[in-house]
């Protein structure tokens, strides 16, 4: 067993209760990938976590405040925003529908794998030991498996379907869900 790394650090400028900071990004679908960056550090810090002799409090504080404030809010800007966008413009060639009803289903399986990491991550914050490390692995492996299917295919997809007038509206939701006034922010810089 090893000791666990330090927390994975987010892109310059991303981080944050909220994850992504939106104002860093005039397109959302590179706001999502740069989230997907950040999950992908989650997910090895989990990995480290679990596979650490005695578990680091202080990184499980950090994974639980990642989960817990990022996660959520991922989900529901692909969930409400952009695969109800992807399914309006998606040609039938595209056939998407089977395809996103897939990653809504891994979403709700990656909620119900989430229980038992938060269990255990609030037992090493409270100085125990991590009740089942492997709940750890089975979650960060889920939501890699996720992640590199939205890259290879959902992302490409949004870059060739979404419209301007798409991508300004998934922007303005996507920094609302994260009490960012980004029409007053893109006032600012102009």
């Amino acid at each position: 067993m090893t000791a666990p790394s330090p927390p994975q650090s987010a892109p310059a400028g991303d981080g944050g209760d909220d994850g992504i900071d939106m104002r860093r990004h005039a397109n959302p679908l590179d706001a999502l990938a740069a989230d997907h960056q950040r999950q992908r550090g989650l997910a090895e810090d989990l990995r480290a976590l679990a596979d650490a002799d005695r578990p680091d409090p202080a990184l499980a504080r950090d994974l639980l405040a990642r989960i817990e404030g990022e996660l959520p809010l991922h989900m529901l800007d692909e969930d409400a925003d952009l695969f109800p966008l992807l399914r309006r413009r998606a040609l039938p060639e595209d056939d998407l529908d089977g395809f996103l009803q897939r990653l809504e289903a891994e979403h709700d399986e990656i909620a119900r794998l989430e229980e038992a990491v938060v269990e255990g991550l609030q037992a090493v914050i409270a100085g125990g030991a991590l009740p089942d490390p492997s709940a750890l692995h089975g979650f960060a492996d889920a939501n890699s498996r996720h992640m590199k299917l939205e890259n290879a295919v959902i992302l490409p997809l949004a870059r060739a379907r979404l419209t301007p007038d798409d991508l300004i509206s998934l922007r303005l939701r996507m920094g609302a869900r994260r009490g960012i006034d980004m029409t007053r922010e893109d006032n600012d810089a102009q």
